[in-house]
């Protein structure tokens, strides 16, 4: 496996008032590590499942925050994979018994994994300030759409998918709207940085909101954050 590139970048935090996830809420010198597990990745399923995604994951005293969302992620296997919900609810759950067990087995007591509604009720805030803005600024609806574009090649081709204009991405829109009310949850605390780990393949999207390209959703001051992709 190609080793991954980490990079990072100063954006914007945000500042609701509300004042979520309370252990990364510490002195500047701290980093919350922040880990969006993707149920519909095969590949990331398979790296927990071997061991082969600790060797990237160094202990941590702090521990890493592991965020999911079941049934987003039912849904859209719902989507790529037209069978019923009773089935895809089964493979995702089955999955996420998986990585669990794989965190048990290699003795990752850092990691941390839960659903996102169990993690901090601020979080519905942030989501619904997203999901206000694809629903009310075409420009930000269009940069959502083309985002699950690209984030999900090849698969999108495969089901005949070629272009971000293409009606059947709304059906994807509440997975990335959710995600990204989550992650701009977690900009709330100043002076601190965040480490965001996910197996998106691109991110643009956030940079944009966290840089202040839309001011609906979009606050200051700076924070500091690191991405890293598997």
């Amino acid at each position: 496996m190609n080793r991954t590139n980490l990079t990072t970048t100063k954006i914007q935090n945000t500042n609701l008032g509300h004042r979520a996830l309370q252990h990364c809420r510490v002195n500047h010198e701290k980093t919350c590590h922040l880990f969006i597990l993707s149920l519909n990745s095969d590949r990331m399923v398979s790296m927990f499942a071997s061991g082969e995604i600790f060797d990237q994951l160094p202990r941590l005293e702090e521990g890493y925050i592991c965020l999911h969302m079941k049934d987003y992620e039912v849904k859209n296997y719902m989507f790529f994979h037209k069978v019923s919900q009773e089935v895809a609810e089964r493979v995702i759950k089955n999955r996420l018994v998986k990585i669990r067990r794989s965190i048990q087995k290699f003795s990752r007591d850092d990691l941390q994994v839960k659903s996102f509604e169990k993690h901090d009720a601020n979080i519905y805030a942030h989501i619904k300030a997203v999901r206000a803005a694809y629903i009310q600024h075409a420009r930000f609806r269009r940069s959502l759409l083309n985002q699950i574009y690209q984030n999900l090649q090849p698969k999108l081709q495969r089901l005949g998918i070629r272009n971000g204009r293409d009606p059947q991405l709304k059906k994807l829109a509440p997975f990335l709207i959710t995600e990204l009310g989550i992650l701009r949850s977690f900009l709330e605390t100043p002076n601190s940085t965040l480490h965001l780990i996910s197996s998106a393949p691109r991110m643009e999207l956030f940079s944009r909101i966290t840089s202040g390209y839309y001011s609906s959703i979009s606050e200051s001051p700076s924070k500091l954050v690191r991405f890293k992709q598997f």
